[in-house]
Parts: structure tokens; sequence; C-alpha cells
């Protein structure tokens, strides 16, 4: 039985509470006159009210952050912990109010509260929600989003989780993630006005706008004061080429944002790049006359043209020149106009002033690159994307140069996010497919099959849209059509045949085919669904393309051998090695068949070959040790031995392995070991007059008279007639035996 202190009683939680512990979404709103004496009063009133509702205690730390007034709970919380520091509800509710302030110190006091809350509570999606949320606040994705995505399988509805990782992923540019999550959000609760706006601009940076101006709509809405929305709309508006919407709604901004001039530049930007100079020269106007810095000379820009307002704008920052909007625009202004050391100028002034603009690093990478600085255009694109542009030309641009570069993981990233935006590169699709086609590849080799079989559909996905966007190259369904042909799907013979169609001279897709049809098979038996005529065919007209074809004459080397054509299989196959001496396959078929003919020592090298290769191969490897010994014993026992103790690696109770090694530590005089291995041997296959043959003479070379006799006895009994007697019987005697 527990003891009546184990679990707390409903009086000690409520005596815990009446202290100040819990909270409630609906404090009375504090002004700024309310004393912090007051306000903690009221907090406790409301604790009183709603004990247990965690969610409640975060509607009322978030109401204690916009009021202000933060240092209330947390004054509450630090006196709740001092008294109760194990109680998991206490260490989540200060730990909480901690992440809230949100400050580098605060997260820090955060996060061993939250652990121990967790450690206390496992399985509380309140809790993990939390502490996930605080270890990506401190740079700790590796630890904060498992948990984040164990909270989802606790509670799949769990919102607060959601949004911590739509906005993780917003921050990190993964905007197709980030998407996701929003709207798994909404469907849970759309009312939030700042979820509407987030997902709208989610929307914009994929350049999804017309469903960016539904939720930017929704955002005012829900919040008509909100500028932050009003002048999101209206950008939105303005990149669908809705001029007069973008306008009207930046009027409604200006309401309730009136010094927002950063949103007045962005909206003449966008203005500029849809080559609507009126609309832009208001803007441009309507933000100086904003900035009181600026605002004396906004008439300046009264009723002038596009091209009249660059030399306005000119005159105006050799005045002042420390406005990075105005900058921008002129630079933006100067390059339209085809004056790129003009336009540099000004952004390079530009990305002084403001370094972390992301649209200054565009523009400043496109000069760069006209005037035939790759480098220093690379450097632009690579800043702005890590600043967050989702704009195609930097993305575009940064991925090739990584291709280049072969850094495979900064391509991915930062191809994927291009593709979000705009999947029609086909070139950079099919890279994309090759990369994860060998990851694929590669995992599978390590047997990681899970992580193999991802990276293959992948790999899929990428070939697939390569070869939608051109259907007319060859090469980019010839792609398909082996990757398809590497899952065993008879539709890469289809795609096959219009790779051919497409490019009836490229070998490779008449080696791809027959390859296919040469290993596709099908039923309980396994059997080979094409005719080995088929295969030959294809095979024949790809040598006929391309002589020198070493993969071809292997393959041909495998279908004569399925054809039950020995001779013209070791034709082939002699060629395939002759042009590829590391052709594995070539050499496995070859090494049996010169064993057949009597010629060892090819045989040998052979056998080698595909040891060396594959040092799991059984087969091989008793070819190359056997066939040593047999035949080049005096130069080759050394290595035949190494290869024996792999095979005792992988059959240990292999009576023939046994054996051999056990005569090659005789060789090596290590007769005590060699007798060990053969009497191994002779227990596993008593009737091996070699073996016997192979113990005796080692028994003579220890002086063990009375074992050699038996062992050359035993030898005469099982091979009366044979070559081992003969030699039994003269031993035998000349130990004095009968």
């Amino acid at each position: 039985m527990k003891s009546r202190n184990s679990v707390p009683t409903v009086k000690r939680w409520l005596s815990v509470l009446l202290i100040g512990i819990f909270l409630i979404s609906h404090l009375v709103q504090a002004d700024e006159a309310v004393s912090f004496e007051q306000y903690r009063e009221n907090y406790r009133a409301q604790v009183r009210k709603h004990p247990t509702d965690l969610k409640r205690h975060r509607a009322l730390i978030a109401q204690a952050y916009r009021d202000n007034q933060l240092q209330v709970p947390i004054a509450i919380y630090e006196d709740s912990y001092r008294r109760n520091p194990d109680h998991p509800v206490v260490l989540y509710v200060l730990g909480y109010t901690y992440l809230v302030e949100g400050s580098e110190g605060s997260l820090a006091r955060a996060e061993p509260l939250l652990q121990r809350a967790a450690e206390i509570q496992p399985d509380s999606a309140d809790i993990l929600a939390a502490l996930g949320l605080a270890y990506l606040k401190r740079g700790k994705a590796e630890k904060g989003l498992p948990l984040l995505q164990k909270v989802l399988t606790l509670n799949p509805n769990f919102n607060q989780a959601i949004l911590a990782l739509a906005r993780y992923y917003q921050e990190n540019h993964q905007y197709t993630d980030a998407l996701s999550y929003y709207r798994r959000s909404l469907e849970i609760d759309n009312r939030s006005a700042k979820v509407h706006l987030e997902t709208a601009k989610i929307y914009q940076a994929l350049q999804d706008y017309k469903n960016g101006v539904l939720h930017a709509r929704e955002a005012t809405r829900r919040d008509k004061k909100s500028g932050e929305a009003y002048y999101l709309l209206g950008q939105l508006y303005a990149l669908q080429g809705e001029a007069d919407k973008a306008i009207g709604a930046y009027q409604r901004g200006r309401e309730y944002d009136p010094q927002n001039t950063e949103a007045r530049y962005r909206l003449a930007q966008i203005f500029l790049d849809q080559n609507n100079g009126r609309y832009a020269v208001l803007s441009v106007r309507s933000a100086l006359a904003a900035e009181p810095a600026y605002a004396d000379l906004a008439d300046r820009l009264k009723g002038v043209g596009i091209a009249e307002a660059a030399e306005v704008i000119t005159r105006i920052l050799e005045e002042r020149p420390g406005n990075p909007g105005l900058q921008l625009f002129l630079g933006k202004l100067r390059l339209k106009f085809g004056d790129t050391a003009e336009a540099r100028k000004h952004l390079e002034i530009a990305r002084e002033l403001e370094p972390e603009n992301s649209e200054v690093r565009t523009e400043l990478g496109k000069v760069y690159e006209s005037q035939n600085q790759p480098e220093l255009a690379a450097r632009e694109y690579q800043e702005a994307v890590t600043l967050g542009s989702a704009e195609e030309l930097p993305l575009k641009r940064l991925a090739e140069t990584y291709l280049q570069e072969g850094k495979e993981d900064l391509f991915l990233d930062t191809v994927n996010r291009l593709f979000a935006i705009n999947p029609k590169y086909p070139d950079l699709q099919s890279a994309a497919g090759r990369i994860y086609l060998r990851r694929s590849r590669e995992a599978a080799r390590a047997e990681e099959r899970l992580q193999a079989d991802k990276y293959a559909a992948l790999a899929l996905d990428h070939y697939d849209m390569a070869a939608k966007l051109e259907p007319g190259n060859a090469g980019y369904q010839l792609q398909l059509a082996n990757l398809y042909a590497s899952q065993n799907k008879l539709k890469a013979l289809t795609i096959f045949e219009d790779a051919i169609a497409l490019d009836p001279g490229n070998p490779a897709a008449y080696y791809s085919r027959a390859k296919f049809m040469l290993q596709y098979r099908f039923g309980v038996d396994k059997a080979l669904l094409y005719s080995i005529e088929d295969v030959l065919a294809d095979l024949q007209k790809a040598i006929e393309l391309k002589p020198d074809y070493a993969e071809a004459y292997s393959a041909l080397g495998l279908a004569y051998e399925r054809a039950g054509q020995p001779q013209n299989a070791m034709t082939a196959y002699q060629k395939a090695v002759q042009l590829n001496p590391n052709d594995i396959q070539a050499h496995g078929f070859l090494g049996h068949w010169y064993k057949s003919q009597g010629e060892y020592f090819k045989a040998i090298h052979s056998f080698r070959q595909v040891a060396e290769s594959r040092p799991d191969d059984v087969a091989a490897l008793k070819g190359f040790a056997f066939l040593t010994l047999m035949h080049n014993e005096a130069t080759g026992w050394k290595d035949a031995q190494k290869a024996l103790k792999r095979l005792l690696e992988l059959q240990p109770e292999d009576p023939e392995v046994l054996m051999n090694y056990g005569y090659t530590l005789y060789l090596e005089k290590r007769y005590p070991e060699a007798i060990e291995y053969y009497l191994r041997s002779v227990k596993l296959d008593p009737d091996n007059a070699q073996t016997h043959f192979n113990l005796a003479l080692a028994y003579e070379l220890i002086k063990d008279k009375d074992k050699a006799r038996t062992e050359w006895q035993r030898v005469i009994e099982l091979d009366y007639n044979g070559r081992y007697a003969d030699v039994a019987i003269e031993r035998l005697a000349s130990l004095g035996g009968e």
C-alpha cells in the first residue's frame, strides 16, 4: 500500500494552488498604471478559479507577457518552486514562463526545469511540448524535433507542438514542411489571425499568391487592426498584378501601422519588378513621407515618371545616402536601365547599410553575374539563400554551384527549396535523382533497408519529374527506366522502348533493356519472362554500336550461359575481362571454365580476382585456395592459407577446408597444429583417405609412430587400389607395420 504522502492529496493540490501555482487565460487586462502588487493579486485570484487547466496556464502567461508583467508569474512560481521543487506542475509552469520570456538566460533556466518535469511525467504532452520548444529555441533541433513528434503521437491535435514544428521549418526556410504543419494547425483551430498571417507568408515564399491572399484576408478578418496583415495582403495583390487592390490594402495598413516604411519600400520593389513604374514611384514617395529624415523630400517625386524618378532619387541620396530601402530601389532601377556600374554602386551601399537583406544580396548577385564575376555572384547568392531568400535565381545558381563543387547535402537542401517554388528544372531534378539513387544503393549495401527504400522513392520522384518535364529527352527516359528496372518493375520495359525510339543510336539503352530482360523473373519458379533470343539481339546491337562495351560483353556471357552455350559464354567473358580486368562476374565464370579445361593457372588468377573483390564468396575462395595448393604450392601456399582462414570464418565445420588449412600449417612446419585441424576434419568426414594420409605424415614428423601406423593402415583400407594406398604400404613397411 502506498503511503499517504506518496501521491499529492486534493488538499495538498489546493494548498499549492492557493500560493499561486496555476494560471488561466483571461486575466483582467492591465494597463501601465497597474502596480506589480495589484497585478499579482489579480493573478492569484484567477489562479484559485481554475487550478488544473494547463491550457489556461499558458494563456495567462501569454497575457502577462502582453501586459509587460511577466515578472509577476515568475515571482509567484519561483516562490512555489522553492516550496515544491519536485512538483511536475510547478516545474512546468515556471519553466514555461521562462520559455515565454525567451531571453538566452531565461531559456537556460527553462531547460533544466522542463527536463526535470519530463523525468517525473514522461508521457505529458504539455511538458514534452514545452521541453521540445525550449530545445529548438536553444539550437538543439536534434533533441527538440523528436520530442515534438512524440507529443503528436501522444496527442495528434496538440496545436502548440504543431505550431512549434511549423515555425521551426519556416525559420529554416523549409517551406513545404512548414506549410503542412500550418495546414494541420488550421484544421484544428482556424481562428488565429497570427497563424493565418504566417501561413500567408509561406504561400508568398512558395509563389502561391492566390492561397496567400485567402489567408492574408482571413488574418485581417480575424484581426481588423493588424497593419502587418494588410501590408502582406497588399503585397500579395501586387504580386498577382492587382495594383489597385494592393494600394487599397496598404491604405488600411497605414491606419494601424503608419510608421512602417519597410513595407512601403517592399511594395515599391514589387511594382518595379512588374514594370509598373507609376505605382512604384507612388510607393517610394509614400515611404519617404513616412520617414522623418526624408519626409521633406517626398514631394520631389510628385508627378514624375520612372525615368525622371531615377534622377530625383539619385540627387536625394547624394544629399542623404543612409537609406537602405531607397538605395536598393535605385540599384534595381539602374539595373533595369542597363547601367550596371551605377546599380552596383547603390546596391553595395545598400548591402553595407543592411547586410541581412536577402533581396539586396540577390540583386548584387545579378550585377556581379552580368559583369562576369561568378565568384562574387555565387557569394551573394549564397548569402541571399542563407538569409531566407525564396527567389528562384539565387536558389538555382547556388544549387548549380553546390552540385559543381560536389557538396551534395547542401545541393539537396537548396534544390528542394527551389523545387518547392518551381520544380521545372529537369537537369537539377535528374541530378537530385542520381544522388538519391546512389545513396539508396549505399544504404542497401549497409543493410539499412528503410533508408534505402526512402532514398529510392526520392530518386524515382526526381527522375520521373525530369522525364515528364522533357519527354523528348532520351537520357532522362533511360534514367527513369533503369530505376524502374532496379525495382524489378515491368513498367521499365515500356520506358526503355521510349528511350530507344528517341535515340536509336544509344548503345546504353539496348544494353539496359537486355539486362532487365535477362534478370526479370516471375512466378513461383522465378522463370525468365523474355526470350534469350531477344536479349542476345539487344546485346549484339549494343556491341555493334560500341565495340568496346565491356558491360555488354559481360551480359552477353551471362546470356549465353542461360542459353546453354558455354563456349560462346567463355568467348564473351574473355572479351569482357580484356576490356575490364575487374569484371568479377566474368572472372567467376572463367575460373570454373578454366578449371574444367585444365588451365589451372588461369583459373587461379580468375578465382583470385573474385575472392579479392568478394571476400565472402565461398566458391571463389575454395577455387583459389584448393587449386593453388594443388598446382602452385611452392609460391602460393601462403596466399592460399589466407583464403582458407577466411573460409574457416565462413564455414568452420567444412572438413575439406579444415584439411587444407591443416596442410598449410604442415607446410609451415607447425605439425601439432596441423594435426589438430586434420583431426577436426576426420571427425566430420571419417572416410577421406587424403586427410588420413596427411595425418599419418604429420604423426611421423612428430615421432609418434604408433599413431602414424594406425593412420597408414586406415589409408590402405579407404584407398586400397589408389595412389594413396601405394605410398601407405611403403611407409607402413618402413615403420615395421603389417
